[in-house]
């Protein structure tokens, strides 16, 4: 099995990272892909219930984003994800 695509939708909140991601799985399910969204919100909280948003958490957050999708990937699931990712250095990842 082949890794698969992983694409990462960025910007501010509220605007539309979410609603993207979603519409693109519908698409590609209708294709028959297999396709996961890690929704920022709600990945946030499973893992950071009570988030204050530190740096501290901010680097755990997306460690976390940038590892599962490495993961489902590398089982040939396309992965979308809406995140802000506020650092360069996540998106470049």
């Amino acid at each position: 099995m082949s890794e698969a695509l992983v694409v990462w939708f960025t910007g501010l909140p509220g605007s539309g990272k979410s609603t993207l991601a979603k519409f693109l799985q519908s698409k590609l399910r209708e294709k028959n892909y297999l396709v996961e969204v890690l929704e920022s919100d709600e990945v946030r909280r499973e893992i950071i219930p009570k988030s204050t948003y530190t740096q501290a958490e901010r680097e755990v957050f997306y460690r976390v984003l940038y590892f599962t999708a490495k993961k489902l990937s590398k089982y040939g699931v396309i992965t979308l994800i809406d995140a802000t990712a506020n650092r360069r250095r996540w998106r470049e990842e």
